[in-house]
């Protein structure tokens, strides 16, 4: 089923007003609590956080993508694949959170076992994520108001009580306790809207449960290498060269992940249409493409321009260093859009080996090129590492395999999209 231009357009604006509330509330949130801690206890959170992220995927198991695709082609009973995805995902949420705890004991840097309990009440979002299904369902069938709403509130109540912590000298515990909210909320926001999708009474499925777990072994191994690329380099800096290196580097970080969400959306809505070009040889899928190159190139030429006043003007002088590695991330950002839709390519031909190995390949060269970029050019070093990594997993892996080969055609295809706008923009108007 595809769905019309003019919806898709509808649900990019429902999508992209939500995107670009939650992009001033993080603006205003990490400018407020970078400033207020200053870079050493910048880094700590961000580490402590960064940490947990390594099993974050425990919760969902990767089955977001892969469930919208179920939900489009729904060739199983609703019931039973919503409330046995549930069931999974609660379950495996309680098997990660005792693995972080106890990974973080045994392989955390000595310097930061201290805030274990730090760790602890942030790694409690685990248990809220198997939440999240109700969005999923949402997602597949484009109606997305009440989602956008859902996301709003919890992201303005969760930035409210870190803007009231900054004004009250609150200490690193209770920054870590509004991102929890933010979770908390959300989670109680999707069991009002859609209460009989967790309804624990019905008989599970077991088959369902089955199909779910041998695809979320693969698409969790996925999941968990994809987080090892992305955030590895702040465990390393922080290992290698301290809390305050940790805080410089990740100011940048966060601050292009608030940019990343510009692909991240156009991924998330496109998807069901792109299933259905894929499906039926459609040309138009080269127009997902050309929109996945052109939407990021525009803003990492935007944002290069005014890339050292913003780092000021969010984080103030102290993180002044932030801006080089700011304006690595943002060339970054032109590969993680060419990755996502790549993958989300591969998902739909059931090629999710392939998404394992390209990933556990980009996860294994980023430790690599991190272990000897960072003793030499410290923070920027590490930076350097995931560009070259993400140009890997959306171009350059393409060359590995023949079965990828039209994707790559389709990718180098859309470099040149810059000189068929007009066309584009016909085709949105459809």
């Amino acid at each position: 089923m595809a769905y019309s231009s003019s919806k898709i357009v509808r649900n990019l604006v429902k999508l992209g007003y939500e995107r670009a509330f939650r992009l001033v509330l993080l603006f205003i949130s990490i400018s407020l609590v970078a400033k207020y801690l200053g870079p050493e206890k910048f880094g700590i959170l961000n580490y402590l956080t960064s940490f947990a992220m390594l099993f974050m995927f425990f919760g969902k198991l990767g089955l977001d993508n892969f469930l919208i695709k179920e939900f489009v082609g729904l060739e199983r009973s609703k019931k039973d694949l919503i409330h046995s995805s549930f069931i999974l995902r609660i379950c495996s949420s309680v098997v990660g959170y005792v693995v972080l705890i106890v990974s973080f004991l045994i392989f955390a840097d000595v310097e930061y076992r201290s805030y274990t309990v730090l760790l602890a009440v942030y790694g409690s979002v685990l248990f809220f994520q198997p939440f999240d299904i109700v969005e999923i369902w949402h997602k597949s069938r484009l109606n997305l108001t009440y989602i956008v709403l859902i996301r709003n509130i919890s992201v303005l109540i969760s930035t409210a009580l870190k803007v009231a912590f900054v004004y009250f000298n609150k200490d690193l515990i209770y920054f870590i306790s509004a991102t929890l909210v933010e979770h908390v909320v959300a989670a109680i926001g999707f069991y009002i809207l859609n209460p009989k999708f967790f309804d624990l009474k019905g008989k599970v499925n077991w088959k369902i449960i089955g199909y779910l777990g041998s695809n979320g072994i693969i698409l969790g191994l996925i999941s968990l290498t994809t987080t090892i690329f992305m955030r590895i380099d702040i465990l390393m800096v922080g290992n290698m060269l301290g809390s305050r290196e940790v805080g410089i580097y990740t100011a940048a970080t966060r601050l292009s992940d608030v940019l990343y969400i510009v692909p991240t959306l156009l991924s998330q809505v496109l998807y069901p249409n792109l299933i259905h070009y894929l499906k039926n040889n459609d040309n138009k899928a080269q127009f997902i493409y050309d929109i996945h190159f052109l939407v990021p190139l525009f803003i990492c030429l935007m944002f290069m321009f005014i890339s050292d006043l913003l780092i000021t003007f969010v984080f103030g002088v102290e993180f002044a260093e932030s801006s080089l590695v700011f304006k690595l991330h943002l060339w970054s950002m032109i590969f993680v859009s060419m990755g996502l839709v790549k993958s989300k390519v591969l998902l739909q031909q059931n090629r999710v080996r392939d998404l394992l190995i390209i990933t556990v390949l980009s996860a294994v060269m980023n430790v690599v090129l991190n272990f000897y970029f960072i003793p030499t050019w410290g923070i920027q070093g590490a930076a350097y590492s995931t560009l070259i990594c993400y140009s890997f997993v959306g171009f350059g892996s393409s060359l590995l395999f023949k079965s990828h080969w039209e994707i790559l055609r389709k990718h180098l295809l859309s470099l040149s999209s810059i000189f068929r706008i007009g066309k584009l923009i016909k085709i949105i108007g459809k």
